[in-house]
């Protein structure tokens, strides 16, 4: 569903220069709401985006700031204003990515990824609870 959101996003944005070709269309500058870097001290990198019920984001990716040499899941929950609620890794003894998040019908989040912890390159799905306490 994310996915058909964003789409129709790109489409609002093109659709005016396919309906007056050759017609310059003024589009007013993206107005910054906030800006909040979120990580550590290492390589962290984010996949997905998604805004949650209550107001704030979640964002799924990978980290290297852990405490282990391969990266490790990262998910991280900021409130509406970008400050961070909580941040929270998971993974085994390989490296772990995170490429895909959604909001669970409990509440919780649902985490689709990659993982060498088990079987190189095997998906990686997770559940969390809705402060990304892992369940499974």
């Amino acid at each position: 569903m994310p996915t058909m959101a964003l789409l129709g996003m790109v489409a609002v944005a093109v659709l005016p220069l396919l309906a007056n070709p050759g017609q310059a269309v003024a589009a007013a500058a993206p107005v910054v709401e906030w800006a909040q870097p979120f990580g550590g001290e290492h390589q962290d990198s984010g996949s997905f985006v998604l805004p949650t019920p209550d107001g704030g984001y979640v964002a799924a990716g990978g980290t290297g700031s852990s405490a282990t040499t391969n990266f490790d899941a990262y998910l991280v929950k900021a409130g509406p204003g970008g400050n961070l609620v909580w941040q929270r890794t998971y993974g085994g003894s390989g490296s772990d990515w995170l490429v895909s998040v959604d909001v669970a019908q409990d509440g919780g989040y649902i985490l689709g990824g990659i993982t060498t912890s088990m079987d190189p390159g095997d998906l990686y799905l997770l559940k969390t609870d809705s402060d990304g306490i892992l369940e499974w």
